[in-house]
């Protein structure tokens, strides 16, 4: 009798327990017999099932906590697509995910073509047992307010097979990245664009080269010629952004000893005849105001190669920018040489070159100062 009440009351506080669940109570150990070292291996037991449940709750704190630090918005959905468990975005437009109704249907929380894309690819995820991937776009308001424009989010979703009836969809914002390429791509084909241009101008100046050969006035070769330069002054410039980091505005100060060298060369200026000093430090200007200072210098400069120092006497020629902190610049194209006719009044003269300097200088904003006498100085002073 007293063994079948300790059965009894063994078999009493094993069935609590397992009805409770609770691994941190014990069965009691009564005697030394046989029944008492079952009632021990009982509690060992129990101690090792105690021990595992600990680790198993360790784990799943920091699962819980892995999950929870991951940006991504994540659905687990059943054979019948209705959501079973979710976690909702960090930030952006799926921070709203887990909105669903109570009977699990995903189209309660996003547009219905998506949720069907999704569900779809979570049937695929189970049928195969491989991971399967899609993505779509959400349009959402760039700002709070019903007048708000709304913009393009895309998402990638990427699902897995949980067990044998559930498979998880993990659901990440690429935006910024699909951004990203796509501001890659318009830079590759502006730069391609600016290379093309930069051929087709110098197609355009060796074909004047070409027919500038095909007359013997040299009044009319040097028509070719300033038709030539001025071309190969918007070439250089397509050159530059082509090359440039920067597609929307390039190195002045580069700009202008580059355009300056090959004018030199154009005017086979050497050694002992004309000396061109260029003082210009590195200074970013935009495509625009660029190109304007680039002809501006192209056109004097060619005047002064041609007419500041007749009959091959010495001189020098200058190009000078300066640039101040509040974003102003000075350039300055000097020379030392005869000077401008008395009856020519660079503002009011209907020379193409000054008629193309003074349209230049009035896209620019530009200030300009003339002063003529013991050779020519133009300065002009705009905004950077």
């Amino acid at each position: 009798n007293l063994v079948l009440r300790r059965l009894h009351r063994l078999s009493a506080q094993v069935k609590a327990i397992g009805e409770s669940a609770n691994f941190e109570r014990r069965v009691t150990e009564e005697g030394e017999d046989e029944l008492a070292g079952f009632a021990g291996a009982l509690n060992r037991t129990l101690d090792a099932l105690q021990a595992a449940e600990r680790r198993l709750r360790a784990s799943e704190a920091r699962n819980r906590a892995l999950v929870a630090a991951l940006p991504d918005a994540m659905l687990m959905v059943d054979r019948e697509g209705r959501v079973v468990d979710c976690k909702p975005a960090a930030a952006g437009p799926l921070d709203g995910t887990c909105a669903f109704s109570a009977d699990g249907e995903l189209s309660s929380a996003l547009p219905a073509d998506v949720a069907r894309k999704i569900l779809a690819t979570a049937a695929k995820a189970l049928e195969s047992d491989e991971a399967q991937a899609t993505e779509f776009t959400l349009l959402v308001p760039l700002a709070e307010g019903p007048e708000a424009p709304p913009v393009s989010a895309h998402f990638e979703v990427r699902v897995v097979r949980s067990g044998s009836d559930e498979a998880l969809a993990i659901i990440r914002d690429v935006t910024e990245r699909k951004q990203l390429e796509e501001a890659r791509h318009n830079e590759m084909l502006l730069r391609e664009i600016h290379h093309r241009v930069k051929n087709n101008l110098q197609v355009i100046s060796s074909l004047l080269s070409l027919q500038s050969q095909k007359t013997d006035d040299p009044e009319v070769r040097e028509l070719f010629r300033d038709s030539q330069n001025r071309v190969k002054t918007m070439a250089l410039i397509h050159e530059k952004l082509y090359r440039s980091r920067d597609m929307d505005s390039i190195n002045l100060g580069e700009y202008l000893r580059d355009l300056v060298a090959f004018l030199a060369s154009s005017y086979q200026v050497s050694n002992g005849e004309t000396t061109i000093e260029v003082d210009a430090p590195d200074v970013e200007l935009k495509l625009e105001k660029a190109l304007s200072c680039g002809l501006i210098v192209n056109e004097l400069v060619s005047n002064a190669l041609k007419y500041a120092h007749p009959d091959n006497q010495p001189g020098v020629i200058s190009v000078r920018l300066l640039s101040d902190r509040m974003k102003q610049l000075e350039l300055t194209i000097a020379d030392d040489g005869v000077g401008l006719p008395a009856d020519i009044d660079p503002r009011e003269t209907n020379t193409l070159g000054l008629r193309l300097v003074r349209s230049l200088a009035d896209q620019l904003d530009a200030g300009m100062e003339v002063k003529n006498g013991v050779g020519t100085t133009y300065r002009l002073t705009f905004a950077a």
